[in-house]
C-alpha cells in the first residue's frame, strides 16, 4: 500500500496550478482525490479495442467502460477552458498537458482566453457558431441555467448514460451523495462531469478577525466569548481610543460586498439560529436560510422569531456604531484600503481568509500575526453555531462535451481519468519525484 508524501521542492513554474478549470477534480490542493479507483480513465476492456477494431474506426468504442489509455492511436480534442493561470505557461505548453498526452494519446488542443471577461466574451462568441463547437468544455464559468439552455438547444449534450460507465465519477456521488444531486439539471439531464471539491475551510467560511493588541489592551487579552461581551469590547474600540492617535477613527466591525464571506451578519446570526447566509449580497449560497431540523425537515430560518432577534442584535451594533455602515456598500478595494491603514482602525471584520496580501505585509511586515481568528460567540439562548455553505460540485460548469464531438465516449473516459488518484497528483502537485512521490507506509 502507497501513501502521498509531499516534497519541499519547487514546482515547474509551468505546472498549472489551476489546471483542469480551477483543477477540475481535485479539491483544495490536491486533497480529497478521488477513491482508490481506475488510474486509468476507462476500464481495461476483455478484448482491447474490440469494439473500434471491428468498426475500423481506432476511436469508435460503444460504450466508456470499452475505452483503454492509452489509445492506439493519437487523437486530438479542441478544448476551451475559461481559467486563469498561476506561474505562468501556458494550458497549452506545460507539464501537466504532456502527462495527460502521454498518457493517454491525447492531445489537448486549446481554444481559451485566460482573462476572465475575455474569456466569458470569447466562449459566447464561439457557442454562436453551432458547426464549429470545441470538443470539450472543460471549465466555462457558466450557471446551471445557461449549462441547461446550451443542453436544450443542443449545443452540448447529456451525459447521464455515459457516465453510468465511468467508474471514478460513480465512486465520487457513492463517497459524496449529495454530489450527482447538484449535477443533474431541473430537465432532469447531466451535461457537466463536475467537481469534487469538498474542503473543511470552505463549508465553514464565515470566519471573524480580530486585532489582538487591542485585545489586550481593552479586553485583558480575553476574546469575546459570547454576544454580550462582543458588544461591550466594540463599545471600547469606539470610545476609548485604542489606536491612540487621539482621533475617534477606529472601525469596531467592518465587512464589505461581493467577498469571500465578507458579510459579518451572517457569523452574527448563528449566535441566535442556525442559518446559512441568509439573504447576503457578498456571498450567498445554495438555498440560504434553509436548515434541516433534528426531525429532517426543511425549515425556513428567516422566518423564526430567533432569527428576529439576530436582527434585532445587529441593529444595535448598527445604531451605535459599531458595525460599520460601509461595510453594506463599499467593496474590497476599499475595504483593503482601509485595513491596511498605517495606524490600525479597525477591531474586528469577516472573511474566508484574512484578507491579507502582499502589499499588506511589505508595508507592515509582520502585522498579519496580529490578527487572530475567534470562535462564534454565544447568544442569550446559549446558540453558539457557524453558517455551513454547501459543498458545490457544479463548481464552474466542469467538463461539457459539445454535439460535434465525434467522440463523446473517449472525452468522458478522459474526464474519468482526470479524476484519478495518481492524476489528482500531477494537476496538484506537479511531476511525480519533483512534488510529490508514493512512499511505503511506515
Amino acid at each position: 500500500m502507497k501513501k502521498k508524501t509531499l516534497l519541499r521542492k519547487r514546482l515547474l513554474p509551468a505546472v498549472m496550478a489551476a489546471v483542469m478549470g480551477a483543477s477540475l477534480l481535485a479539491g483544495c490542493g490536491g486533497g480529497n482525490a478521488s477513491t482508490d479507483t481506475a488510474s486509468t480513465g476507462g476500464t481495461a476492456a476483455a478484448d482491447d479495442g474490440a469494439a473500434a477494431a471491428d468498426s475500423g474506426d481506432p476511436f469508435d468504442f460503444e460504450s466508456v467502460s470499452d475505452v483503454t489509455f492509452p489509445l492506439k492511436e493519437k487523437l486530438t480534442l479542441d478544448v476551451f477552458v475559461y481559467a486563469s493561470l498561476t506561474g505562468g505557461g501556458t494550458y497549452q505548453d506545460n507539464y501537466v498537458t504532456d502527462w495527460i498526452e502521454e498518457q493517454t494519446n491525447i492531445h489537448l488542443n486549446f481554444v481559451y482566453d485566460v482573462d476572465g471577461d475575455d474569456a466569458k466574451t470569447k466562449l459566447n462568441l464561439v457557442m454562436t457558431d453551432p458547426n464549429n463547437l470545441p470538443d470539450l468544455f472543460l471549465a466555462t464559468g457558466w450557471t446551471k441555467t445557461e449549462l441547461q439552455n446550451y443542453g436544450q438547444q443542443g449545443l452540448i449534450i447529456p451525459l447521464n448514460d455515459l457516465l453510468e460507465d465511468a467508474p471514478n465519477w460513480n465512486a465520487m456521488n457513492e463517497e459524496s451523495p449529495l454530489r450527482k444531486a447538484d449535477l443533474v439539471m431541473p430537465d432532469g439531464n447531466i451535461y457537466t462531469y463536475g467537481d469534487n471539491n469538498e474542503c473543511f475551510h470552505c463549508r465553514y467560511q464565515n470566519r471573524m478577525y480580530i486585532y489582538m493588541p487591542w485585545v489586550e489592551k481593552l479586553n485583558d487579552g480575553k476574546i469575546p466569548e459570547t454576544t454580550e461581551e462582543l458588544y461591550e469590547f466594540l463599545k471600547k474600540v469606539k470610545t476609548e481610543d485604542p489606536n491612540g492617535n487621539g482621533i475617534a477613527d477606529e472601525i469596531p466591525m467592518t465587512g464589505y460586498i461581493g467577498g469571500w464571506a465578507s458579510d459579518p451578519t451572517v457569523w452574527m446570526i448563528n449566535s441566535f439560529v442556525q442559518c446559512n447566509n441568509p439573504l447576503s449580497n457578498t456571498n450567498p449560497t445554495v438555498a440560504a436560510g434553509l436548515v434541516v431540523n433534528e426531525e429532517g425537515k426543511i425549515e425556513y430560518s428567516v422566518m423564526k422569531d430567533e432569527y428576529r432577534d439576530a436582527l434585532a442584535y445587529i441593529n444595535k451594533l448598527y445604531e451605535e456604531g459599531l458595525l460599520d455602515p460601509q461595510t453594506f456598500t463599499q467593496d474590497a478595494t476599499q475595504f483593503a484600503a482601509t485595513l491596511k491603514n498605517e495606524t490600525p482602525l479597525v477591531a474586528v471584520y469577516p472573511g474566508g481568509g484574512p484578507q491579507i496580501d502582499d502589499e499588506f505585509w511589505a508595508n507592515q511586515p509582520g502585522v498579519w500575526q496580529d490578527w487572530e481568528i475567534f470562535c462564534p460567540v454565544e447568544g442569550p439562548d446559549g446558540v453558539r453555531l457557524a453558517a455551513m455553505n454547501l459543498d458545490n460540485y457544479f463548481a464552474m460548469g466542469i467538463g461539457s462535451i459539445s454535439s460535434t464531438c465525434e467522440y463523446p465516449e473517449i472525452v468522458v473516459a478522459l474526464l474519468d481519468f482526470l479524476a484519478s488518484e495518481e492524476a489528482n497528483y500531477v494537476q496538484s502537485w506537479g511531476p511525480e519525484g519533483l512534488g510529490w512521490q508514493y512512499t511505503n507506509e511506515g
